[in-house]
């Protein structure tokens, strides 16, 4: 009778709310992945925005070029110390009688990520690149950033295809024209990587002899504000396949050497020795020891530098002695420079007189710079002028955005100091007070920097509170949709939860979708109005919602847990503890192992579990725990260690068959034979591969099979048999030759490892639920909360085998590890996307066979999916609240990119193992899914 009074309205609104009270599985999924990717963007909306702001005029120099051209030279992937230590060994080399004779040298420090696009990104803009670039590609995606070739008169580029082009591209001027060799070039088999600098040179000479028959192009050569650049990718190819402590790496730098010679010599006796020529030497990024980049250890962000030159400081005495590594390199007495390489791209343009690339935020090396004190105060100026603009512009974007306009502050008490500061400024400049010029010009900078940083954070408070809102009523929704899944199955409680409200509490709850309502029609008028974008608007209106579906659930599901008491305060306690044990084994993998060792005692604690049964679950719980004590993969490999662990997994194999067979005549299945040679083949390929590392010879035979095993891993499975048990081993025999072939080290035996424990785990669970069953409690049988503790254990040890399958080997830092060598059973070939593909696969193949053997007990003991589904997304939304109050833009950048890696990780979990639980569902039941589709087409 409540409910026929009800208005009309506040019945559209119950049916509305009654809806997302009781959604089906698909629309849970939906709105979750929603949640998800809000919560993901707002940790880049909070704390990081894209460096490039558009609207940013350039500021003219106001000092005459000391330079009519810039060479730049790019060494991919050189490391310092080899550099400089190379050179101590060679006093003869060329760059090293630069450094003694002629210019600066130093270090040039490039921020995390440690890759090429990015370095050379910072060495020509100015800037780290914009994160939001990897969404759109590596390789056909151009820069939008300004930068130095974009400011020159013509800029000549030779070098590698993945880098050259992409400044090239998109450019609303002609005036950038490169060279670049066949993708093909780039083979880490390659008997004479060499050949890749020596092309740059090759090409180089031949354009120089067309220019001297051309007058046109000899004319455009003269002009002033030239750019040469030439990437240089040999120190990188060489590092990745042969590491750079070998022999060939040495070779590599002294054939660098050799070419960087020729090339100024060139440039030198085709311009008549006019002495108006400045030159740069340095890397994009170093190199780990294992022959890989990307992360922030000191041997990938430490780059050399050397300047010589056109407006470059001739080599002075260092006043206090070099540190103790510069006295090995023998520098010691020399003076050092230490910049970062976004300063880089200011040098280039203060040298040439071209205007600083708008948004770089570098700053400009003064102790390198050879020319009067006024020229330099004029340069200090000019990048002080052009930070004030960059910093003017992004005040009027943020002004345009609605949730800013509405409660706008100006960065405070700067206004009248930056137009006094400015002032005297240009007094200095005036009077040639060329000391007050460097102060009022440093001070403007910092004013400015300042100002950038905080209109970039500007909306982070607002959205901060927005977000946390969003994540606890999240974290509630799924909470009470828990305890309605649970507590309905008895008949006095779904009485409870289905009774009718009562008008005066549904007109509690119009009251807030009328409020939020309004409140949507309000920010999406703003938002059309102004022009921005709407996304702002659902960090402010999903908490709304999310509580008003809680709110309105609150009264029922309170009472039901008043009368149950199945939320108690040890409960929450244990769920809190159990969710930070996953969180702290990000940052200590040997939590994992201290969760091992109490995962182990689980079915001691259950009871109905045998002695027998306990005692080798426990076994396997402290073998698994020794791995995440061990290093992480990544530096060396040991191709013996991964031959035992392929013959152990192949005895293991035929074990877990015959006990699954014991009642009748042991023979393996023509399938199982044919699983377990390609296995053997497998290990036989690793040896042949890897043996012949010293030569880098491959068979073709090699990385043709591996291929094949690659596309036959998701096909056998579907020539199961069908039986739960069985499909188990089938999918983890398919996925272990792929797993075999990546390999470096103790990965493939921590896998054998795995595969034991998810065999034991089925075998105890399964016979727990039949105990259960035989003594009339189980979760089918009677309307208790034994299916809400028993769905509780089970998701819980799925998603902790699921972080124990990445952590179990290495670590978040570990990718950035990656060693190229271990897909050269796959290919030799440089090719960034497939090999990181390849990497991805080699993760996500311990995700599959835990989450089959997940899947599978699903299916044997009747568990609704959906449930647990929940449940494990509640574990991942408190770890990712945790990650989400971590995430930092201060710090080390490794630190910056390992806090959103956290996060990140954390919150596509959940996502990816839907994913990832469909296609499992598919190998586990392939019998069932090929009737079904037939049914289907029927």
């Amino acid at each position: 009778n409540s409910f026929i009074n009800c208005t009309a309205m506040e019945k559209i609104i119950y049916n509305m709310i009654h809806g997302l009270k009781h959604p089906s599985t698909l629309k849970l999924i939906t709105f979750s992945v929603v949640v998800h990717l809000i919560l993901l963007k707002s940790i880049f909306d909070i704390h990081f925005n894209s460096p490039i702001v558009q609207g940013i005029l350039p500021v003219p120099a106001s000092h005459e070029p000391l330079a009519k051209r810039v060479v730049l030279f790019v060494a991919d992937g050189l490391r310092a110390d080899k550099f400089y230590e190379w050179g101590s060994k060679n006093p003869s080399s060329y760059l090293r009688s630069v450094i003694m004779t002629q210019g600066i040298w130093g270090l040039s420090e490039s921020q995390v990520p440690t890759e090429s696009r990015p370095g050379n990104i910072a060495i020509a803009s100015g800037i780290p690149e914009d994160p939001s670039a990897i969404t759109r590609g590596w390789k056909e995606n151009p820069v939008d950033a300004d930068s130095v070739f974009n400011r020159s008169s013509y800029t000549w580029a030779w070098g590698s295809p993945d880098v050259v082009p992409m400044f090239a591209r998109g450019m609303t001027t002609e005036h950038m024209h490169y060279f670049t060799y066949d993708q093909e070039f780039e083979d880490f088999a390659s008997k004479n990587l060499l050949e890749l600098d020596n092309w740059v040179l090759d090409n180089f000479v031949n354009f120089l002899e067309k220019a001297m028959s051309n007058r046109t192009l000899s004319t455009i050569l003269s002009e002033d504000h030239t750019i040469f650049f030439f990437h240089l990718l040999t120190m990188d190819s060489l590092g990745h396949s042969l590491k750079p402590h070998s022999i060939e790496y040495e070779s590599g730098i002294k054939n660098l050497d050799e070419k960087v010679e020729a090339i100024v010599k060139l440039l030198d006796l085709f311009y008549a020795q006019d002495h108006k020529t400045s030159f740069i030497f340095t890397s994009d990024h170093g190199m780990t020891d294992w022959g890989s980049h990307g992360a922030g250890t000191e041997d990938e962000t430490s780059c050399p530098f050397v300047a010589w030159g056109a407006g470059i400081n001739y080599p002075t005495s260092s006043i206090n002695m070099g540190e103790e590594i510069h006295d090995k390199w023998r520098l010691s007495s020399l003076k050092y420079v230490q910049i970062q390489q976004i300063d880089i791209a200011v040098l280039i343009s203060s040298l040439l007189g071209n205007p600083i690339p708008v948004n770089s935020l570098g700053s400009l090396p003064v102790e390198i710079i050879n020319a009067t004190d006024d020229t330099k105060s004029r340069m200090m100026a000019t990048r002080a002028l052009q930070l004030l603009e960059h910093a003017v512009a992004l005040e009027r974007t943020l002004d345009t955005k609605v949730f800013s306009s509405l409660v706008w502050r100006q960065y405070p008490n700067v206004k009248e100091s930056v137009s006094k500061e400015l002032e005297l400024l240009q007094n200095s400049i005036d009077l040639g007070n060329h000391t007050l010029v460097s102060i009022h010009a440093d001070h403007i900078g910092n004013i400015a920097l300042k100002k950038i940083i905080y209109y970039r954070t500007y909306d982070s408070a607002m959205v901060s509170v927005a977000v946390v809102l969003i994540f606890l009523g999240w974290e509630a929704y799924l909470v009470f949709l828990i305890l309605e899944s649970v507590l309905i199955k008895d008949k006095g409680y779904k009485l409870l939860l289905y009774q009718a409200p009562r008008p005066r509490q549904l007109s509690f709850v119009a009251v807030f979708y009328y409020v939020g309502g309004v409140l949507a029609i309000t920010i999406i008028a703003l938002n059309l109005v102004q022009g921005t974008s709407l996304f702002y608007s659902f960090y402010f209106l999903l908490p709304v919602g999310l509580w008003v579906m809680v709110v309105n659930m609150y009264e029922a599901v309170n009472k039901v847990i008043t009368i149950s008491k199945v939320i108690t305060i040890p409960s929450i306690l244990g769920l809190l503890l159990a969710a930070e044990i996953l969180v702290m084994s990000f940052y200590f993998r040997w939590f994992l192992s201290v969760g091992l060792v109490a995962i182990g005692l689980t079915p001691v604690l259950l009871g109905y579990v045998s002695k027998s049964m306990s005692g080798i679950w426990i076994l396997v719980c402290l073998g698994l725990s020794c791995f995440p004590l061990l290093p992480v993969i990544g530096k060396e490999s040991n191709v013996h260690l991964v031959l035992f662990s392929g013959l152990l997994g192949i005895i293991t194999f035929i074990w877990f068959w015959k006990r699954k067979h014991s009642e009748g005549h042991f023979k393996l299945s023509a399938l199982t034979s044919i699983q377990l040679g390609m296995i053997a083949l497998a290990i036989i390929t690793v040896f042949i591969v890897r043996s012949s590392q010293s030569s880098i010879t491959y068979l073709l035979s090699c990385q043709l099979f591996s291929w094949t095993c690659l596309v036959l891993m998701f096909i056998v499975p579907f020539f199961g048999s069908g039986i739960l048990e069985h499909q188990f081993q089938h999918v983890a025999m398919s996925l272990f030759p792929v797993y075999a072939l990546l390999s470096m080290r103790h990965e493939l035996l921590f896998f054998v490892c795995l595969y034991i424990t998810m065999e034991v785990w089925l075998s105890w669970e399964i016979k727990y639920n039949d105990t259960m069953t035989v003594h009339g409690r189980s979760s089918l049988q009677k309307g208790n909360f034994s299916n809400y503790r028993t769905d509780g254990r089970i998701s819980y040890l799925f998603l902790y085998f699921i972080i124990l399958s990445f952590f179990g080997t290495g670590n978040i830092n570990s990718l950035n590890s990656f060693d190229p060598a271990s897909v050269f059973c796959f290919l030799t070939t440089f090719s960034p996307f497939t090999m990181a593909t390849l990497l991805m696969l080699k993760v996500i193949i311990p995700f599959i066979m835990v989450t089959t053997a997940f899947v599978s007990l699903c299916y044997r003991i009747q568990i609704a999916r959906d449930r647990t589904f929940v449940m494990v997304l509640i574990l991942c939304d408190i770890m990712g609240l945790h990650f989400w109050f971590m995430v930092t833009n201060q710090g080390s950048w490794l630190e910056i990119g390992t806090s959103i890696s956290h996060f990140v990780i954390v919150m596509a979990t959940i996502i990816f193992l839907v994913f990832l639980s469909s296609i499992c569902d598919v190998l586990v039941n392939p019998k069932g899914i090929q009737k079904y589709l037939k049914t289907k087409l029927r």
